[in-house]
């Protein structure tokens, strides 16, 4: 039986956006599933994507996930390296492979020289392309050509064959092999492009599945090409559908990076395990009581048959679904936590709180936690219960400067001020209906008018709750900001 090994080939250059984090996301998971091996490979063969500052970043954001790899970037393994750029001489001895059975050429075509045939070419309303013009050089040509100090690539000798392949995802798919160009496997700088690199390395890692955007699927010719040239196993391959904005528009390489890469995702406040489950189910459906499962529970559910080939839309309605989820039902001193440094930016609370303190932000994240959509808007939410003033738009200062209203909140003021104990969780209800009666008299919606008071929202927790959270003495002093505003 086939070892199960799957791989992610991450770029250094960028950050890691949902598209990524998709593809990493059903590579591991299947590894697991399979009992097999989830391979991460750093492709930094540009100079221009070596850059180790954005490799930790995208290989926190994998660690963030809990997308662990068995093998890889400060872990090793026996197939090693698995960065790119320290596979030179790998590359070289598989470029002399394909030359020794002249299957690769080097062409000395310059950029330019190519740029001016190929526009020729559309102006003769014929496809563009390379016209393997130095596919049959002399040995003399050649020699000339370097004397002449001119730089070459190598290109794979390409055939006619018809190529076949049955893709998990796509199905059955078919290439005509002449209408591939001869296309380059070695750059002049002696870099190997991106297709040869990861062809090569997904054969000698004995990868058993590439499971991968269908941004690839042009790609696919060419690798199978390459392996049956050197006479390697080819994989399994499977093309995901790609992720696409609303309204199925494609997302710009920039949107990627910014609103949709798993960093902004994570300074947003979404958790890791939101994350996971949402990606998880874009094209995956789920029975009811599985659309929110632990990541182990997600490999052994995983189906990469059901896994779909069109693209699918990326709606932040549906990852807050899942966001309020979690909010709501994890351990609250985790969620209490991982609020605290979104209000101490906005200056809520201060650095180290007292052990009285965080409980009163304990309750506080307790009641809001089920309104927000992250933890980025814990901050927001919470204000209220902070500051000393509340700001009221145009249309809710005239709501509640209503005679009727001014009524309702000067009956709350006195039997407040009347009362001679602190405003107590328990007795809170007979507080809010021993105003009920009074507010249907007077046709006031009392919830929506003691709401906007309180909060400056009409929208939030239970009424109750609120009360309880701000105490006797802010319920006053905001109730009087309304109903005596000049004192």
């Amino acid at each position: 039986m086939v070892a199960i090994r799957t791989r992610f080939e991450l770029n250094p250059a960028g950050v890691m956006h949902v598209g990524n984090a998709r593809v990493a996301l059903y590579n591991c998971l299947f590894a697991r599933k399979m009992d097999g091996d989830f391979i991460v490979r750093v492709a930094d063969v540009d100079p221009e994507n070596n850059k180790i500052e954005s490799l930790e970043e995208v290989l926190n954001d994998l660690r963030w996930l809990k997308l662990t790899w068995n093998e890889g970037p400060n872990i090793g393994g026996k197939y090693g390296p698995y960065r790119q750029s320290q596979r030179s001489k790998i590359y070289l001895e598989h470029v002399k492979i394909l030359a020794d059975k002249n299957l690769a050429y080097q062409c000395f075509c310059s950029v330019e020289e190519l740029a001016v045939r190929r526009d020729q070419s559309m102006r003769n309303g014929k496809q563009p392309g390379y016209d393997s013009r130095c596919r049959n050089l002399t040995e003399e040509q050649r020699h000339m050509y370097e004397k002449q100090g001119r730089r070459s690539v190598w290109r794979f000798k390409n055939g006619s064959e018809a190529i076949t392949v049955h893709d998990l995802i796509q199905g059955d798919l078919k290439f005509d092999a002449s209408l591939i160009d001869d296309f380059v496997i070695l750059q002049a700088d002696n870099k190997p492009t991106s297709i040869f690199a990861s062809t090569v390395d997904d054969a000698l890692m004995y990868i058993s599945h590439v499971i991968r955007g269908a941004d690839h699927l042009s790609e696919l010719p060419c690798n199978i090409l390459l392996l049956n040239a050197f006479g390697y196993a080819v994989p399994q391959y499977a093309h995901l559908g790609l992720i696409q904005g609303k309204n199925s528009q494609n997302l710009t390489k920039q949107e990627l990076n910014s609103l949709f890469s798993i960093s902004a995702l994570h300074q947003k406040g979404y958790l890791p395990e939101c994350v996971i489950n949402y990606l998880m189910h874009l094209d995956i459906s789920a029975e009811e009581d599985k659309e929110i499962m632990a990541l182990e529970q997600i490999a052994d559910e995983f189906d990469l048959a059901q896994a779909g080939s069109s693209a699918v839309a990326f709606e932040y309605d549906k990852l807050n679904w899942y966001s309020a989820h979690y909010l709501q039902s994890s351990d609250l001193t985790r969620i209490t936590d991982l609020s605290l440094p979104y209000l101490k930016e906005k200056e809520l609370v201060a650095g180290n709180l007292t052990e009285s303190e965080y409980e009163y932000l304990n309750n506080v994240i307790d009641v809001i936690r089920y309104k927000v959509p992250c933890l980025s808007e814990m901050a927001s939410y919470a204000a209220v219960y902070y500051s000393d003033f509340v700001g009221l738009s145009d249309a809710m200062k005239k709501g509640v400067a209503a005679p009727e209203a001014q009524q309702i909140l000067r009956q709350a003021l006195a039997l407040l001020e009347n009362s001679g104990t602190e405003l107590q969780r328990q007795n809170i209800p007979a507080f809010l209906n021993a105003l009920k009666v009074s507010a249907e008299t007077l046709q006031v919606d009392l919830e929506s008018t003691l709401r906007v008071v309180l909060t400056g929202h009409k929208q939030g927790p239970d009424l109750a709750d609120v009360c309880w959270l701000l105490g006797k003495e802010k319920i006053i002093k905001r109730i009087k900001d309304i109903v005596e505003p000049d004192v």
